[in-house]
């Protein structure tokens, strides 16, 4: 994924940083069903601190290549999260479920104010019969 982000509320002795991100990215699947090969995902959330201090919200967005929709929350802390499966259409209307994120590689930032990772994602979700 590539995000931005934007700190509104400085580092101090006192109060750890907070600040507003979003991402997008793409899904690569490794499973022998494909589930969500090539989606699109976007993130948009808030965060108190950083690396294993952190702590946030956030609400996600995937579109599959049938243009498909899943609508997926996460509340964490720590360095990786989980994100609950809340809503689909399509073929995924009445999707639960969900799965955990954990950054496996960072890269230097393109530009200030920016940041770019590959995320390892594994779970599970449920379709109504």
């Amino acid at each position: 994924v590539s995000g931005t982000y934007n700190i509104f509320s400085e580092r101090s002795e006192e109060l750890m940083p907070l600040l507003r991100y979003e991402e997008s990215g793409v899904m690569m699947s490794k499973s022998e069903n494909k589930f969500l090969d090539n989606a699109s995902v976007h993130w948009e959330g808030v965060n108190r601190g950083f690396g294993k201090k952190r702590a946030g919200y956030a609400f996600g967005k995937i579109v599959d290549p049938d243009g498909d929709i899943i609508i997926v929350r996460s509340v964490y802390t720590g360095p990786g999260y989980e994100a609950e499966f809340l809503q689909g259409t399509g073929k995924y209307k009445g999707i639960t479920g969900s799965y955990k994120a954990q950054r496996i590689a960072a890269v230097k930032p393109v530009l200030p104010g920016t940041y770019q990772n590959c995320k390892k994602i594994k779970g599970t979700f449920e379709l109504p019969k």
